[in-house]
């Protein structure tokens, strides 16, 4: 139990650290949001008052006026996103599932290694992004009619989107997102009845799109039965709890059976299950759903999927870590050395050695990364050589 405890905390901690301590969450929340229709199909949150930079956590734009995106690009799922601030209530978060109490004779909580809670998402201007959201969410529910009201925002801002879908800078402006696919929270979750009633009714407004929504609101058996009736078009995938268990069969869990198939997260493959567990081709590669051609999680929501961690097991960061103690004056980032490796390595032959080619570390030669993942690591696929590569660029 002490672990779980030292584990929450830190969950906590890191909430905390991107809310309470970089925002001036007094002043966002005192702030009224409206819903104007701009920013290149996104939509923006604009507030009544203005909202400095010296209140978001941008000290370098300490008087600036600053709004938000109403809705997100996902770039992993190659569509648009409505995302809220994750985790616990109390901290402001829309994840009333990560405060349940985990067992520790289990697996790793999932919630606390919430990838929405760290990284990119801890950033000042994407957790204020989260946060007003999830404000603006909250105030339009609570006024009369609110679940009307905010049906019809959010329709008039889905309805903005898939008349102009915005092309991706990553590809060179060439591939719109898809204007047939939508996902649900790319953080946050279904956090009240209300909300769950907008969300349908939006998705039977717009039945020629297909809606994902990943959820671990199926732990709570008001909400199994409520998402049990839902449109055709919102495809419902109940979400593990623990880290490196297998998808939730439907016929093991009660009332399980009327929401779509189940995802899990974890570092090992379960493909070799015969009950069928498909492997999302994104998170294996580090690459996205238009680039894969795979749209499963839409399209086929009888089929598991689980989504490969990009997170380094004990086991093999306990490996890297003597690596890098063993070689003292190689212990910068391998951000430090990518410019520098993209000039001397013009022609990669495999996908490892195109990735390092991008990304590498001339320091650390080819042969000695090489080495270390096939002797040490015992990694062979070059394609799961460059998982582990962004994991340690990452880590390190």
């Amino acid at each position: 139990m002490a672990n779980i405890r030292q584990m929450d905390d830190k969950f906590a901690g890191r909430q905390e650290r991107a809310r309470e301590v970089n925002l001036n969450m007094d002043e966002i929340r005192s702030r009224k949001y409206t819903l104007v229709l701009s920013g290149r199909g996104l939509g923006r949150l604009v507030p009544d008052k203005p909202l400095l930079g010296e209140m978001v956590g941008r000290k370098d734009k300490a008087k600036e006026e600053f709004d938000i995106p109403a809705l997100s690009q996902n770039t992993k799922g190659w569509c648009a996103s409505f995302s809220m601030a994750a985790g616990y209530p109390t901290y402001g978060g829309s994840c009333p599932a990560s405060a349940i109490q985990p067992d520790p004779n289990r697996p790793p909580f999932i919630c606390y290694g919430c990838y929405a809670t760290s990284g990119r998402y801890a950033f000042p201007s994407t957790a204020l992004g989260g946060v007003i959201r999830k404000i603006w969410v909250d105030k339009t529910l609570a006024r009369r009619d609110g679940v009307r009201l905010l049906t019809e925002e959010m329709i008039n801002l889905l309805d903005y989107w898939f008349e102009r879908p915005r092309r991706s800078q990553a590809k060179g402006g060439r591939t719109p997102f898809s204007p047939f696919h939508f996902r649900w929270h790319d953080s946050g979750d279904v956090f009240s009845e209300k909300y769950w009633r907008v969300i349908c009714n939006v998705a039977r407004e717009f039945e020629h799109v297909l809606f994902w929504l990943p959820t671990r609101m199926w732990v709570f058996e008001k909400f199994m039965k409520l998402m049990a009736s839902r449109p055709e078009n919102l495809i419902v995938r109940p979400s593990n709890l623990y880290f490196d268990e297998p998808p939730m069969f439907r016929d093991e869990f009660k009332g399980m059976e009327k929401l779509d198939a189940s995802t899990s997260s974890s570092f090992y493959t379960f493909e070799d299950d015969p009950r069928g567990i498909q492997d999302c081709p994104a998170a294996r590669y580090h690459s996205d759903c238009d680039a894969e051609e795979c749209r499963v999680c839409w399209e086929f929501p009888d089929r598991h999927v689980n989504y490969r961690s990009h997170a380094l097991p004990a086991e093999v960061k306990r490996d890297m870590e003597s690596s890098i103690q063993q070689n003292p004056n190689k212990k910068k980032t391998l951000e430090q050395y990518w410019k520098a490796y993209q000039r001397v390595k013009k022609n990669p032959a495999t996908p490892f050695e195109a990735y390092l080619a991008q990304h590498g570390d001339p320091k650390f030669s080819h042969k000695e990364w090489i080495s270390f993942m096939e002797n040490v690591l015992n990694i062979t696929d070059p394609y799961d050589q460059i998982a582990y590569m962004d994991t340690i660029a990452e880590w390190l």
